[in-house]
């Protein structure tokens, strides 16, 4: 008895599986084209992956060999402080200046440029200017002179107006702050030619 049970079991999971073979089996024609489409696109997928990855590395590499015009890899930071005469500072500008301290206090073969200068308005003589910028460029190098940077190390003058144009020029009263490898500020120093900078 419990043999024709098992006999009829496995009938009954034949007829099954074949009914659906043959209700549900796509002809070679059919899924060998999808089988295909799907290997081509996987593969597709993957190439698209690894040819975005490559350039990005590529950009990569090509940034940190190229080599910057004017000596620029040697500038360590660039700071300006707008609205300031060097005495009056925001939180901002005082977080600034300590960041800068302490850049100069871990690394012994870098120097500080403090530039003051005006904007282009026309309601000062430039001489005028100059003595004015000369005054914030002063008050920033006496607070890193406080902070015991040696003076050895710091190089400041006000220029007034005359900056090349890469110095902003949106506010009256202004100070750059640039922090440069000592060999570069001698090459500069030699030339003449400290406003190149930036």
């Amino acid at each position: 008895m419990n043999e024709n049970i098992e006999n009829n079991s496995v009938d009954t999971e034949e007829q099954i599986n074949s009914f659906l073979l043959s209700k549900f089996r796509l002809p070679v024609k059919y899924w060998l084209p999808t089988l295909v489409s799907v290997i081509i696109g996987t593969s597709a997928l993957i190439w698209f992956i690894f040819s975005l990855i490559n350039p990005i590395e590529n950009d990569i590499l090509r940034l940190q060999n190229s080599h910057t015009p004017r000596g620029h890899a040697s500038i360590s930071s660039t700071t300006i402080l707008k609205n300031t005469n060097g005495l009056i500072l925001s939180d901002k500008q005082e977080i600034a200046l300590k960041n800068i301290e302490y850049r100069l206090n871990k690394r012994e073969d870098l120097v500080l440029l403090i530039i003051g200068y005006c904007d282009d308005n026309l309601d000062k003589q430039q001489s005028d200017k100059i003595n004015e910028s000369q005054i914030y460029a002063t008050n920033i190098y006496d607070r890193f002179k406080k902070a015991g940077i040696e003076t050895e190390r710091i190089f400041y003058k006000g220029y007034g107006h005359e900056v090349p144009s890469a110095f902003p020029k949106d506010s009256k009263q202004n100070v750059a702050l640039i922090v440069v490898d000592l060999y570069y500020f001698m090459e500069l120093a030699v030339r003449g030619d400290i406003l190149s900078v930036i």
